[in-house]
């Protein structure tokens, strides 16, 4: 288990704590590097850079969203604060998961 990654994906969630709905078909994404760079650990920022979070919304951040195949989000896990990430990183945190659900039409804002 790799504690440092897994502080930063709790960090993630936490962040976002208000607004995750874990079924929702909208969502936004973090890149897990550049959060790791940003909550202290940049250490960490190229070993996860372009490794994204996903955040599944209760609400669209902003005007403009893309429809998204999310079938493409099915090798992904969640975890228990609602925010998706491959299935590698969430085995890697020893955060507890469950396979991701995606919708097969998905909003990325």
């Amino acid at each position: 288990m790799e504690k440092e990654l897994a502080k930063i994906l709790e960090k993630i969630g936490n962040g976002f704590k208000k607004e995750i709905l874990p079924e929702s078909k909208i969502y936004c994404i973090i890149d897990i590097g550049q959060a790791a760079e940003n909550f202290g650990k940049p250490e960490l920022k190229e070993e996860y850079k372009d490794i994204n979070a996903v955040i599944p919304l209760k609400k669209a951040k902003g005007d403009w969203g893309f429809e998204v195949d999310g079938t493409g989000l099915s090798d992904y896990a969640q975890l228990e604060s609602g925010i998706a990430v491959p299935k590698y990183i969430a085995e890697k945190s020893g955060l507890p998961n469950k396979k991701y659900q995606p919708k097969e039409k998905m909003f990325l804002y």
